[in-house]
């Protein structure tokens, strides 16, 4: 039992040092990776580690996707931030508390994350499913101002 827990400890270092030093995009291409290094893994375990990690997938500039770890702190409104929730929004409506965002197909986790890690006032918390996300907020006025808030970001 305990080398199975070192060897998944040790894999998920791998998975995040190989994350950290290249444009990984797809989880194919980490199960080629680890199993380069000695590990027998497949699909569904890369997705199940990927998890575990945090890590998101996250829209470039150039229109590819690769994969990122979260950061320790929260992040600052930046233009990794403001690319990833501008490209994947594509529209947004509430019946408060609850606002719903529809975003591209495969989308929702990182656009999700990518809100929380914003830390607007307000939020109580997300859910996202694959393209679309519910935003639970604290009351009316809220939810309100959260769409604006986002709708600021996306017209940055």
């Amino acid at each position: 039992m305990e080398n199975s827990r070192r060897t998944s400890a040790a894999r998920l270092k791998l998975l995040r040092d190989l994350i950290k030093s290249e444009a990984v995009s797809t989880q194919q291409h980490l199960v080629e990776k680890l199993r380069q290094a000695g590990y027998e893994v497949t699909q569904s375990t890369i997705s199940r580690d990927l998890k575990k990690i945090g890590a998101m997938k996250i829209f470039l500039p150039d229109g590819t996707y690769k994969y990122t770890l979260p950061e320790g702190a929260p992040v600052a409104i930046d233009d990794r931030i403001v690319t990833i929730v501008r490209k994947s929004i594509l529209d947004m409506s509430y019946r408060s508390p609850i606002l719903v965002v529809k975003t591209v197909p495969g989308t929702a986790r990182s656009v999700a994350r990518a809100i929380d890690s914003i830390q607007i006032k307000g939020i109580v918390g997300t859910v996202a499913g694959d393209d679309t996300i519910f935003i639970l907020t604290q009351d009316d006025i809220s939810a309100y101002e959260v769409k604006e808030k986002l709708h600021d970001i996306i017209e940055k």
